[in-house]
């Protein structure tokens, strides 16, 4: 096969070693990846398969084919050859926009480790432009580079140089300034922590209930206190959103890199996972259409992912924060993105008081990126036994739960329910992640000046302690602060599920 370099150095630490038996190959017109059997076939090739575990519900390793790139390998598992790698470019012609390769996190043994950096694009900080455009031919896209937060997105336009070369070039082959020149990540597995559901509106939320959102009549409810704040915009950073739908209020959102923020379809997923994160955060309340969101009052910002790059990643992050989302709930888990390149970014909402919220991820492990990063809220999931639900990851990053089992939400138009407008059965991490959005939106329609910190702070100490396993306090040790200071903390339920009654009585109590 070409020669793509056997290993790359991300960052001081971080090693990726080539996968000599995959490529993903880009096409200059959008082609729908299941009629190209025939093609790969000639070629000696076959899709990236998806695989499937058959369980309690349905989950999968869902690969990340899009109209534009597909995920290819040999039948057997063999290495891609010279002539191979010739035959490929004889049989797709000029549909064949380039091929790139496939690298694996080193030390990573499964799928999700593996990923292509971009073969024709470098990110670049704006005072390393000039030695990039002295060295090649590159076109800059200013339009992307105005939400990368002073990175400029720069493609690579010279035949036969290719962003492997032009990084080696401008960083000693890795070695120095790592943060500076970096490459777009895409990854072969879709990240969305997420379960098919497999089936409208109020009367059907348990979750509602049991996060005191709403409560009997002899009981004080959180909507008692707050309904939300049309002021108030949660982004939901996801697949886009259904923008017609009946029970669900937005402002303008954005598709990184084009387009408007609406629903695009995901290969594996149910159609419209951003819908039903959505309507988990803010459907409307009050309307006499359907279910009832967490913070019904608030709008929502929806921000698509296209490839599901790191960089994408990056960009969405800084559009919603730039454009007034005040949460961002990110209900999704990447294990093959370079974090350097998305943590600026998390960072940079942080500073502007914006909260975020992540998913830890579906496989009853460890806790998974974004949530790993320490100014994200990481957000398990719960049972209707307010027991940790069984796929729900966990570990010292926990923050809180919520539930995330038989969520009954919205869903893009026509799909749902006897083809209605909405499901009951929501399941995983992404549902639980809106439900903790939510919250933190209905604590800013409260205050408005809350900090990203008191916010978190608020949700923590005034979570219910649930669940059949012991909280402990920590012993905050004279070198430095306890590393879960809001109160007992547990690493499977993190410091409790979310009380959102309890929450709005802490923050309606403050000065």
């Amino acid at each position: 096969m070409r020669e793509f370099p056997g290993e790359i150095r991300r960052d001081a630490e971080t090693i990726v070693e080539l996968d000599r038996t995959r490529l993903l190959l880009a096409w200059t017109r959008p082609r729908p990846f299941r009629d190209l059997s025939e093609q790969l076939r000639e070629a000696g090739l076959v899709l990236e398969h998806d695989r499937y575990d058959a369980g309690e519900a349905l989950t999968a390793d869902q690969v990340n084919h899009t109209d534009t790139r597909v995920w290819v390998s040999t039948p057997d598992g063999s290495a891609i050859g010279d002539e191979q790698y010739q035959l490929i470019q004889q049989v797709f012609g000029p549909d064949l926009d380039w091929v790139g390769p496939v690298y694996q996190l080193a030390g990573s043994e499964s799928r999700a480790g593996l990923h292509c950096p971009l073969p024709r694009v470098l990110v670049t900080s704006a005072t390393r432009m000039p030695e990039a455009q002295e060295r090649t031919l590159v076109r800059e896209d200013t339009r992307r580079g105005e939400r990368l937060l002073g990175l400029a997105y720069l493609t690579i336009e010279e035949p036969g140089v290719d962003a492997y070369q032009l990084r080696a070039a401008m960083t000693d082959e890795g070695r120095q300034a790592t943060d500076e020149v970096l490459f777009e990540n895409m990854p072969l597995l879709v990240p969305l922590a997420f379960f098919r559901p497999n089936d409208p509106l109020l009367f059907r939320q348990w979750n509602l209930n049991r996060i005191r959102a709403v409560a009997p009549p002899d009981l004080e409810a959180g909507w008692d206190i707050s309904r939300g704040n049309p002021a108030i915009t949660i982004c939901v950073f996801d697949s886009g959103c259904d923008l017609t739908h009946p029970d669900l209020n937005f402002v303008p959102g954005v598709t990184v890199f084009f387009g408007n923020g609406s629903t695009r379809e995901v290969n594996g997923f149910v159609f419209g996972h951003g819908t039903m994160c959505a309507g988990v955060a803010a459907a409307d309340l009050n309307n006499a259409v359907g279910c009832a969101g967490v913070a019904g009052g608030c709008t929502v910002m929806p921000v698509a992912f296209t490839n599901f790059t790191d960089i994408e990643a990056r960009e969405g992050i800084i559009h919603a924060v730039q454009n007034g989302a005040r949460v961002i709930s990110m209900s999704f888990v990447a294990t093959a993105w370079f974090q350097a390149a998305v943590d600026p970014a998390i960072e940079f909402a942080f500073q502007n008081n914006v909260i975020m919220c992540a998913a830890t991820g579906n496989d009853a492990g460890a806790i998974l990126y974004p949530a790993l990063n320490p100014r994200v809220i990481a957000c398990g999931a719960t049972d209707s036994s307010d027991e940790r639900a069984p796929f729900s990851n966990f570990g010292q990053r926990l923050s809180v739960v919520a539930p995330g089992r038989d969520i009954t939400t919205t869903v893009v138009q026509g799909t749902g329910e006897s083809h209605g407008d909405f499901i009951l059965d929501m399941w995983g991490t992404s549902a639980a992640t809106p439900h903790v959005a939510g919250l933190a939106a209905l604590l800013l329609s409260l205050r408005p000046t809350l900090t990203s910190d008191q916010v978190r702070t608020i949700i923590e100490l005034t979570a219910d302690k649930v669940g059949s396993v012991p909280y402990q306090t920590e012993i905050p040790s004279p070198f430095g602060p306890a590393a879960h200071p809001n109160g007992s903390w547990n690493e499977q339920m993190g410091y409790g599920r979310i009380n959102v009654h309890r929450a709005l009585t802490r923050a309606q109590a403050m000065d």
